[in-house]
């Protein structure tokens, strides 16, 4: 490389984040239906961190649905289209 060339790199912060949802997306994935709770336990992700990246996500990599009790299921994949009942993450 000579001088002036311009390297991409990974700040630390983007690597971590990309880390901390692929371990939420594994979470969801190995079982699906499975609360907020589990997910965020399963997934080993600091909790209020899971719960930002949970919702920044949703709709991309997961969705999520109202189960019993209003618990928040989540499940791999985008919404279904004919399924109208996404939940924001707020719950």
């Amino acid at each position: 490389m000579g001088m002036g060339d311009f390297v991409v790199t990974n700040a630390p912060e983007i690597d971590a984040e990309r880390s901390d949802v692929e371990r939420l997306a594994d979470a969801i994935r190995r079982s699906p239906g499975q609360s907020r709770h589990y997910v965020i336990e399963a997934s080993g992700v600091a909790d209020r961190r899971a719960r930002v990246l949970l919702k920044r996500h949703s709709g991309q990599l997961w969705h999520s649905r109202r189960g019993p009790h209003n618990a928040m299921l989540f499940f791999p994949g985008e919404m279904p289209p004919e399924d109208s009942t996404e939940c924001d993450g707020d719950a």
